[in-house]
């Protein structure tokens, strides 16, 4: 049980709070969060990749899947920012385009978390096989 949280604690990145800012930054408001991932996808995401932590022995291995994750975040961070500057600018120059770009905002920023994901997984991949 004890392999399992620590497996979990590796793999404990939030991006909400990015997520929020970001939004707060582009629409003014943060009252999207139905269009953020859940819990609950969060939690599958975990789940997905816990078996091939646990294959992982050595400490060292799981301190550079934490630095690579926290390499990932800071890439998406910078990402969803220039994003958000760029979606901005389109509504400053017309208004009418916040409503239709809502969905491919958060479309765009599900593409960059999915891209840590698969970043993660990469990574943990290359682990197992050295």
């Amino acid at each position: 049980m004890e392999k399992i949280e620590t497996a979990k604690s590796v793999l404990n990145f939030n991006l909400e709070e990015i997520q929020s800012q970001i939004i707060m930054e582009c629409f003014g408001h943060s009252e999207f969060t139905e269009l953020k991932f859940s819990k609950n996808q969060l939690e599958k995401e975990f789940t997905k990749r816990i078996p091939k932590i646990l294959k992982l022995t050595e400490d060292a291995q799981l301190f550079k899947i934490k630095e690579k994750i926290n390499k990932l975040k800071i890439n998406y961070k910078i990402n969803c920012t220039t994003f958000s500057q760029v979606t901005r600018k389109l509504i400053f120059k017309d208004k009418e385009l916040q409503e239709p770009l809502i969905l491919p905002f958060f479309a765009v920023l599900r593409d960059f978390e999915e891209d840590i994901w698969k970043g993660v997984d990469e990574f943990i991949d290359g682990l197992l096989n050295e």
